[in-house]
């Protein structure tokens, strides 16, 4: 009878121990799924500065266009 019950509790320590690293295997698989979402939230941020400096970089080319045109037309009106 003692040999049987040392056996059960070896084989519920060994399922323990199995529950056990399932379950830090899953907290980091959860851990670098967090990482690279806030990685890709990260680009996603970079990418909408790029993206609003170069807006902001045609707008002032565009200002400055319309004011070369506007002191050329006030040239010819001089001439």
């Amino acid at each position: 009878g003692v040999v049987v019950v040392v056996v059960e509790e070896e084989e519920e320590e060994e399922e323990e121990e199995e529950e056990e690293e399932e379950v830090e295997e899953e907290e980091e698989e959860e851990e670098e799924e967090e990482e690279e979402e806030e990685e890709e939230e990260e680009e996603e941020e970079e990418e909408d500065e790029e993206e609003e400096e170069e807006e902001e970089e045609e707008e002032e080319e565009e200002e400055e266009e319309e004011e070369e045109e506007e002191e050329e037309e006030e040239r010819n009106r001089i001439k």
